[in-house]
């Protein structure tokens, strides 16, 4: 039946027809030029390969791969994603928060169980008052500042999208943090809001099932309060739906294991982080269509030919690891 070769041969012949097929469907659009020429342009010499395994082997193995290939991709939106579409990024905070809505919509009809979500530190959201350009602060700001509105911001979006669910609980690391929540939203909402202090497990517990909440949005945790997360983990199954809002657990310089653990179980459903004093953006979420690759993005030089001040430097379905991060801005390309 032919060498190793010759099989690695026909199996390149038969991806590339049911890649054929899949442009004749409408999708040529949604395909890197360079891809689409590559199919175009390839000869496979069916004459030798059709001596060696007959036509009827290889009609039923070209049905399969073509099959394959469509349950793969069967919108012309996941064909964008995944062949090289243009990743359309906001461009303001109400469009970030448009955005964020839109994924959470998505991890509940995918019922998703635990989401982990990324927006920018220290960004004011616009629901207190002031709200910030859609760019990395400026130089020499003082983030700390700003942390404890922009947390409440972004909890607040969470209500917001849940309407003041009975079944929603707000989570804080510490009770002055909770209670300023409950002063500046005011009483209608003060039943969703908790803190999850140190060493309150039992507690913390207690109160999750005495308020009966099945959708627990925790706010900025750190290691204390990621371990009690970690601990409740099993219990809380699949009965209570919990969303991390930046916890970071995601793109570190050096070892942390509680992170790296709970980032497997975590699902990134959102991410919009700057990068490197804000000479990258790191952006992902998800979509009607599916999940998003992972997109770094760059500068984009003043004079370019789009309005955009981003330029796409690296996609991935994987995660970017620091290491890469830094190499690709590092290099621009």
């Amino acid at each position: 039946m032919g060498s190793l070769r010759h099989h690695r041969y026909v199996a390149s012949c038969l991806l590339l027809t049911g890649f054929t097929q899949l442009l004749s469907t409408g999708f040529a659009d949604a395909l890197l030029p360079s891809l689409g020429q590559g199919v175009a342009g390839h000869r496979c010499r069916w004459r030798t390969v059709r001596s060696a395994y007959g036509v009827p082997f290889l009609d039923q193995m070209e049905k399969q791969v073509s099959k394959k290939i469509e349950k793969m991709i069967p919108s012309r939106e996941q064909a964008r994603e995944f062949f090289g579409g243009s990743v359309q990024l906001p461009s303001t905070v109400e469009r970030l928060l448009q955005g964020l809505k839109s994924s959470i919509e998505e991890a509940f009809q995918k019922d998703l169980t635990r989401m982990d979500v990324e927006l920018p530190e220290g960004l004011h959201l616009g629901l207190e008052g002031t709200v910030d350009a859609l760019e990395p602060l400026p130089a020499g700001t003082d983030v700390k500042e700003r942390l404890a509105q922009t947390e409440r911001e972004a909890a607040n979006a969470f209500v917001q999208v849940f309407g003041g669910r009975p079944e929603l609980c707000v989570a804080f690391r510490t009770p002055a943090l909770a209670t300023a929540a409950m002063q500046i939203w005011g009483s209608d909402v003060q039943s969703l809001v908790l803190s999850l202090r140190e060493k309150s497990k039992l507690n913390f517990r207690k109160s999750v099932k005495a308020r009966k909440c099945s959708v627990l949005v925790v706010v900025a945790p750190r290691a204390e309060q990621l371990q009690v997360l970690d601990e409740l983990d099993k219990e809380f199954a699949s009965a209570v739906h919990v969303i991390l809002v930046n916890a970071r657990l995601r793109s570190r310089r050096g070892e942390d294991a509680l992170r790296d653990r709970m980032a497997t179980r975590y699902e990134p459903i959102y991410a919009f982080r700057f990068i490197k004093k804000g000479k990258g953006l790191l952006f992902k979420a998800l979509t009607e269509a599916g999940a998003t690759q992972w997109f770094l993005m760059g500068r984009a030089p003043n004079d370019g030919p789009s309005d955009s001040p981003w330029k796409e430097l690296l996609r991935s379905s994987e995660e970017p690891s620091a290491t890469v991060l830094s190499r690709t801005l590092a290099s621009g390309t």
